[in-house]
């Protein structure tokens, strides 16, 4: 083993984890403010959405298993 013996974490593209490198803090035109709330949570849903991340705010995501089987925990 020439990484140290340290276990690898790849992510699946198609996973919910997996964070593009274009996919940043920058998802929406739509920038709130304090009087538009209605046209900026459908605009961020559907950022979020097209992103594959809409289950982290509707916390229907469960923690990722690592290769024993068992969930990461939290930092």
């Amino acid at each position: 083993m020439g990484d140290g013996g340290k276990k690898r974490f790849v992510i699946d593209p198609h996973s919910p984890y997996y964070l593009h490198l274009l996919e940043g803090p920058d998802i929406t035109v739509v920038i709130f403010d304090g009087k538009n709330y209605d046209l900026w949570v459908r605009a961020v849903r559907a950022a979020l959405k097209s992103n594959n991340k809409l289950a982290f705010i509707e916390s229907m995501l469960k923690r990722p298993i690592d290769e024993d089987g068992e969930r990461f925990s939290e930092a």
